[in-house]
Parts: C-alpha cells; structure tokens; sequence
C-alpha cells in the first residue's frame, strides 16, 4: 500500500530518507517541507506519515507550520527529543524515533 509521506526539513537527513524511501517504490505521493513550502498547498487528511527532519531548536518554529495532526505516524529523526515530548507537542500518540546513520549511506 503507498502511504503518503511529508519530510519536514529538506538538509542531509531529510534528503536521505526520501531517496530511501523513493528507493523502496512503496511510497505514494512524497513532499519535502521545506521553509519557504506553503503548508496550505496540501491537503493533510491524506498525510499517513509524517517525517521530523529538522534541528532540535528548530522544531518549534517546524510544529508552528503544521495544521493540528490527526491519526498521522509521526516519524522523527531528530536528536535529544523524546517521544513522550514529541507526542505531547504533536498531539499524536503514534510517535517513533529513529536514529539514521548517515555514514552508512555511502
């Protein structure tokens, strides 16, 4: 089944996951979030999974820009946030935290 991705952040995290997962062929539609991307250009009912790849500090100004999260997995690959946190700031319940290994890529 192809889910519907969106990346928040767009540096060498973000970019390396949706290589990744374009790689699988397993993923329906994928946006990348990047600051100057309009939130208002998606329709956020079909989002299935969405991907934290930003700086720890900038995850408030990232949260900020999202519309309120319903039903969506919630995917973060950010350092020193727990999920207890990001759950608590997202409003979701199905948060996951992953730690990428970015050497491993090449």
């Amino acid at each position: 089944m192809s889910k519907e991705n969106v990346i928040v952040g767009a540096g060498t995290m973000g970019s390396m996951i949706a290589a990744a997962l374009r790689n699988t062929g397993q993923v329906g539609k994928l946006t990348m979030m990047r600051r100057e991307t309009s939130r208002s250009s998606l329709d956020w009912s079909k989002v299935e999974v969405i991907w934290l790849a930003v700086k720890q500090q900038d995850l408030s100004t990232a949260l900020a820009d999202l519309p309120s999260l319903k039903n969506q997995l919630v995917i973060s690959v950010m350092a020193g946030v727990s999920t207890q946190v990001l759950s608590q700031r997202t409003g979701e319940t199905r948060v996951i935290r992953s730690m990428p290994n970015t050497p491993a890529k090449i």
